[in-house]
C-alpha cells in the first residue's frame, strides 16, 4: 500500500479519517444526547401516559354499561316500535367498545303493499366503536362506528 505524505508528515488516509469521521461522530454524538433528552418525558398516547407509573388505563378508568332505549318511527308508511339494547366498555369516558341489538316490538303492516294479511318484522345486531371528543364537558361530540348485520321480513 502506497502512503503520501502530506505537508505536516502526516498520511493523505489519516486527513480523509479525519475530515469524515469525526464530524461523523460529532453528529451521532448530538443526536445520542438529543435521544437521551428525550427518553426522559413519558410517552403520551390517546389512553394518557404510558410512562409505567399508573397513570395509563387503570380500574377506576373502565366502566361497563347497559342501555336500553324505545324509538318510534316509521317503515314504509307504517308505524314501528323498536326496542334498542346497548351494552359494552367505556375507557377513560372517551372510548366505548360493545354490541347492540334492535328489534321491532309490533307487526309493521305496509302501505304499499297489496296483498292483504302481510307484515314486516325487524331487526338488527352487531358491534360498536365510539371517541367521545370534550368527554367531561356539558357538551361534547361523539363519533360513532357501527358494523353489523340486520334483516326486514315479510310474514302473513
Amino acid at each position: 500500500m502506497y502512503f503520501r505524505k502530506s505537508n505536516f508528515g502526516k498520511n493523505i488516509n489519516e486527513e480523509r479519517m479525519r475530515k469524515l469521521f469525526y464530524p461523523f461522530f460529532f453528529v451521532v454524538f448530538v443526536c445520542t444526547l438529543n435521544t437521551i433528552q428525550a427518553q426522559d418525558d413519558a410517552a403520551k398516547t390517546l389512553f394518557g401516559n404510558g410512562n409505567g407509573n399508573g397513570s395509563g388505563i387503570s380500574k377506576e378508568d373502565i366502566g361497563f354499561f347497559v342501555a336500553p332505549a324505545y324509538s318510534l318511527s316509521q317503515i314504509d308508511g307504517a308505524a314501528a316500535s323498536m326496542f334498542h339494547l346497548r351494552g359494552g366498555i367505556n375507557l377513560k369516558d372517551r372510548f366505548t367498545f360493545g354490541g347492540f341489538y334492535n328489534v321491532s316490538m309490533n307487526q309493521i303492516i305496509p302501505e304499499s303493499e297489496t296483498i292483504g294479511g302481510i307484515y314486516l318484522d325487524y331487526w338488527s345486531t352487531g358491534g360498536f366503536a365510539e371517541y367521545t371528543w370534550l368527554s367531561k364537558k356539558l357538551v361534547h361530540v361523539t363519533v360513532p362506528i357501527q358494523l353489523g348485520y340486520g334483516e326486514v321480513q315479510m310474514d302473513n
